[in-house]
């Protein structure tokens, strides 16, 4: 069997490279040593693409009208340089336009096999180019639409029927056709209607606050919040009765009302959400078992209250129910 010759010379540095790798050290404030110095020996066989977001460069070989692309093992680094660097030069070399759109719904109070045999029908006759991809997470599903084509019109006219079918099929459980976690997607309505918002967490313990302050831009709309784990918390900062308490037991619907309407004197938001439960794995009882979480949601004229039974230890309690609580909170700013 005939094997192509894939000799070449040794690797050779390559200046331009250096003096990248250089550049980046410099503008961190790093010491750079021999190990990354030698990012810059390449092979002579290959055009280098820089790689903006790092130092290892992308290595373009090509052979025999074929093309093979070397990708640095960063992930950040390889979706950029693939987005903006190889992506258009493959374009360029081979010629052919070939448009690819995605669309992504964000569904949400049906599970992702409930809602795989209720679209069945649909899915089974999609036209060619246009693919769905089911892709869940704890407390809801994204649905993404990819399609491909020849030009942008055609694409995007198959995308649009396609949303819009799903939208009429699903109806209250299409939550978004906009690409975004529950907490963008709780920001995104709060700057729409121009309103602030507040939280009052016990058993999320201030996750509820952690993703939204993680959000670019939140401080429009974020106040804050208060993580009232104790009683005394509850009662001290955000006037919970001793009552209620009580009678009730801190992971009840009556407590995280008045822990959201707390919430809403202590900052002075327009509106609110809190969450009183039982994260495990001790706690629990067989009438408030370890994944109940109560929570409330509120504005100044109305407070509504839920109580949930989540699956999964501590971690996924707490995560899951933070969750719910950013896409209760949209539905239930969405009545109001």
């Amino acid at each position: 069997m005939n094997r192509p010759n894939l000799s070449h010379r040794p690797p050779g540095r390559d200046e331009g490279v250096a003096v990248h790798i250089r550049d980046v050290f410099a503008r961190r404030g790093l010491h750079m040593n021999a190990l990354t110095e030698s990012q810059a020996m390449v092979p002579d066989s290959c055009r280098v693409i820089p790689n903006a977001l790092g130092t290892a460069p992308v290595m373009w070989f090509e052979r025999d009208g074929k093309v093979l692309v070397s990708m640095p093992g960063v992930p950040f680094e390889t979706r950029y340089a693939f987005a903006n660097e190889v992506l258009p030069r493959l374009l360029e070399r081979f010629g052919e336009r070939c448009v690819v759109e995605h669309r992504t719904l964000v569904v949400v109070g049906i599970t992702e096999s409930d809602l795989a045999e209720r679209i069945s029908d649909w899915e089974d006759s999609l036209p060619a180019g246009l693919h769905l991809a089911y892709l869940p997470h704890a407390g809801y599903i994204r649905l993404r639409l990819d399609c491909e084509g020849g030009n942008e019109e055609s694409v995007h006219l198959i995308l649009d029927e396609a949303v819009q079918w799903l939208v009429d099929s699903l109806g209250e459980h299409v939550l978004a056709t906009e690409d975004a976690t529950p907490e963008q997607l709780l920001m995104n309505e709060l700057n729409e209607r121009r309103l602030t918002f507040g939280c009052a967490e016990s058993c999320t313990g201030g996750n509820i606050a952690h993703r939204m302050t993680m959000l670019p831009g939140v401080s429009e709309v974020f106040m804050g919040g208060v993580v009232s784990y104790s009683n005394g918390v509850k009662e001290s900062m955000l006037g919970v009765s001793g009552s209620t308490l009580a009678a009730f037991g801190a992971v009840s619907e009556q407590v995280a009302g008045e822990m959201a309407e707390g919430i809403l004197r202590t900052l002075g938001v327009d509106c609110a959400v809190a969450t009183s439960g039982i994260a495990g794995p001790g706690g629990g009882a067989a009438e408030k078992p370890v994944g109940m979480v109560c929570m409330a949601f509120a504005v100044k004229s109305e407070t509504a209250v839920r109580t949930f039974r989540f699956p999964g230890d501590r971690s996924r309690v707490i995560d899951r129910a933070s969750t719910v609580a950013f896409i209760e909170m949209v539905k239930f700013l969405r009545k109001h």
